[in-house]
């Protein structure tokens, strides 16, 4: 039952998310981690149904998965802090350790066992039944969008708190003198242009 709603290209997919050295190559020609993955995703289907398969293979094997969701809790603690570890020998912070799997794998799995985590608890507590998956998915998809629209909210506070605490002056750039911010994170904004300083 479990991995039965996902076609073999998703499967394929999911391998080739999990190579470090395509990721790390992608990621050292400049691209963000959301272009990574959108590249990586690039199955032929629209994200939409792409992201339906994943989620609800997910809820899916949570289901068949024999673990209690107090045990799976358990779990996910473990897999976030395999993911801060990840990100910490990435990043440099920690040289005396290595890596056993890139932080965009560790990632993968939070998802995923968060996710299932919530599945088994819907179950125990009998908000829904194991044939209820597409209803799950329905709400998962609800919130994550409701959510969104909060977070984008929060970016242009957090934004406009950043100006606000901004240094301003005039100095020569580009062969002018124009007026420029500087933000403490080691850029500094000219005609809506970002340069390092």
């Amino acid at each position: 039952m479990c991995g039965a709603s996902l076609s073999v290209k998703n499967n394929s997919m999911l391998t080739i998310l999990a190579d470090d050295e395509i990721s790390s190559r992608y990621m050292a020609d400049g691209a963000s981690s959301i272009a990574v993955v959108d590249l990586l995703l690039d199955t032929g289907e629209s994200e939409d149904d792409t992201f339906d398969a994943l989620v609800t293979d997910i809820l899916t094997c949570a289901v068949d998965d024999a673990l209690n969701s107090d045990k799976m809790f358990k779990k996910l603690s473990e897999e976030v802090g395999e993911y801060g570890r990840a990100l910490l020998i990435e990043s440099g912070d920690l040289p005396e350790k290595t890596l056993d799997e890139p932080a965009m794998g560790e990632l993968a799995d939070v998802i995923i066992t968060a996710v299932a985590v919530h599945m088994k608890h819907a179950l125990e507590q009998r908000t829904h039944s194991a044939d209820e998956v597409e209803v799950l998915l329905g709400e998962i998809k609800h919130q994550i969008q409701h959510k969104m629209k909060k977070y984008r909210k929060v970016i242009g506070k957090r934004n406009d708190a950043k100006r606000k605490d901004a240094v301003y002056d005039t100095i020569p750039f580009e062969g002018k003198s124009k007026y420029a911010v500087y933000f403490d994170d080691g850029y500094l904004y000219c005609d809506g242009k970002r340069k390092h300083y």
